[in-house]
């Protein structure tokens, strides 16, 4: 059996797991995080304070729905309710809803492709993540 994502039970599991300082490994699913996570990559993640992370980074959280989703940070916010963290996929035009640090799970640590690392978490990375965005809306426009 594949662990799937869209399993409340195995986000809970992986919370779990890395909680206790352990790494998670399973298979990617879905389109959001391409081209650099395609479905079918290998993941890793590790434990991350919230606090910690930083903008560029790719990062495990649980949604409202209990499912675990890995996007790229795009933005830490101080307000008045505490620490606000918003990501958005590679693949996407809109950022995801922002949350609190109390539903990250933990940071992407290695992606395998083939039998190689992807350096998801390189600032090169994220710019390049950028400048597709600016392309694909510049032809949606069209």
């Amino acid at each position: 059996m594949i662990p799937s994502l869209a399993n409340p039970d195995f986000c809970r599991l992986a919370r779990s797991l890395i909680a206790e300082g352990l790494s998670v490994r399973f298979k990617a699913s879905g389109n959001s995080m391409r081209p650099w996570i395609q479905a079918g990559d290998l993941i890793t993640l590790a434990p991350a304070e919230a606090t910690r992370l930083k903008r560029g980074q790719v990062i495990a959280f649980e949604t409202t729905a209990g499912m675990l989703t890995i996007h790229r940070l795009v933005a830490l916010r101080a307000e008045a309710a505490g620490l606000v963290l918003v990501t958005r996929g590679d693949a996407n035009m809109a950022n995801d809803p922002a949350f609190g640090p109390d539903r990250v799970v933990g940071r992407v640590i290695e992606v395998r492709l083939a039998g190689y690392r992807v350096p998801v978490n390189s600032p090169v990375c994220w710019g390049l993540s950028a400048l597709r965005r600016v392309v694909r809306l510049g032809v949606a426009r069209k």
